[in-house]
């Protein structure tokens, strides 16, 4: 049995846990309310936007040659992954980390079925991309080629896990994550995961798209977590480029006139669709984070104090019997004495 002691020290341990886990509870609990009503916002008006966006083109089938709206091959798949950039916040991350890696497996599975050997080089920009012989397709965009194409360009030409997926990360985990398993992490993106910004969105969206016209990726898909309750949050997966053409968006109306014409209105939405959809994962997964984190402090201060109590009622035997056993000493040395 552990001496009166050593249980007093685990007992003022347990209480400095038991303080820290007690005062992130209560922080996340305050950053959560405000996180909840951004994402209870922000969603609605995302799904309000790529109906808006499925409705025009609906309307405007003559704007096929968009290059949001062009589906390439595929030969390389980008994953915007949106993680934490702090731990303790139970499974959240972890979850989120499966359903990417179940999504890159499905990927470089459909992409191994789809690979030629017949491969050229496409030159983009200036820049000389590895491109397959069978796509003709090319965004007529200028590209701004900036410090983001040539660190990604340099990336992807070095040999890697798997030169069929990319990855964008927010969040210190899932940077360290998939850094560590050798993964292509094209830009991270740390320091906001609790509090993001339009701001933090454009900033992605704009290498993100940088990265699309230039045809270093062919799909783009946000896997980020979904916020239902503070106990009941789930990994989404949504596609963001290209852009699907979808028919399930209710009563639309096929009329629309544009002004000044379909291609520049749509040239103006498109960058802002995918910000959108940016944001809306954005606030949708700070939520889901604080959420966990609540959850996963408030259940361990819980278990704190449950041990704290145990480890009480352990001292006080053990003193007991302590206690007892110098009083027996004593009456038996006394007695010895007569």
């Amino acid at each position: 049995m552990a001496s009166a002691r050593d249980i007093r020290l685990r007992i003022r341990s347990v209480q400095s846990i038991y303080k820290i886990t007690n005062a992130m509870d209560m922080i996340a609990a305050a950053r959560l309310r405000r996180a909840q009503e951004r994402a209870a916002t922000s969603f609605p008006y995302g799904v309000t936007v790529v109906r808006t966006i499925s409705s025009m083109i609906a309307s405007c089938n003559d704007i096929v040659d968009h290059p949001f709206l062009v589906k390439r091959p595929p030969e390389r798949v980008a994953f915007v992954v949106i993680s934490s950039d702090k731990g303790l916040a139970g499974a959240y991350n972890s979850n989120l980390f499966k359903e990417v890696l179940k999504h890159i497996a499905t990927a470089e599975e459909e992409l191994a079925k789809l690979s030629s050997p017949d491969v050229r080089l496409t030159k983009v920009g200036g820049r000389r991309i590895k491109r397959s012989a069978g796509t003709t397709q090319r965004a007529d965009r200028k590209i701004a080629g900036g410090e983001f194409l040539d660190d990604a360009i340099a990336m992807l030409s070095e040999k890697s896990r798997s030169a069929e997926v990319c990855l964008f990360t927010v969040g210190k985990k899932a940077t360290q994550y998939f850094k560590k398993r050798n993964y292509n992490v094209l830009r991270e993106y740390t320091g906001f995961s609790e509090r993001p910004s339009f701001g933090d969105a454009s900033r992605i969206a704009r290498d993100v798209i940088e990265g699309y016209l230039a045809e270093l990726y062919d799909e783009v898909y946000i896997v980020a977590t979904r916020f239902h309750s503070p106990v009941r949050t789930n990994p989404l997966t949504i596609q963001v480029l290209p852009v699907e053409k979808r028919t399930d968006v209710g009563d639309i109306e096929h009329n629309m006139i544009f002004t000044p014409d379909a291609e520049s209105v749509f040239e103006y939405l498109m960058p802002r669709y995918v910000e959108v959809l940016l944001f809306a994962a954005l606030t949708q997964s700070s939520a889901s984070e604080l959420g966990s984190r609540m959850t996963a402090m408030g259940a361990a201060t819980d278990n704190a104090k449950e041990l704290i109590s145990q480890l009480t009622l352990n001292y006080n035997k053990v003193r007991q019997a302590a206690i007892t056993n110098e009083l027996a000493e004593i009456v038996a040395g006394a007695e010895a004495l007569k």
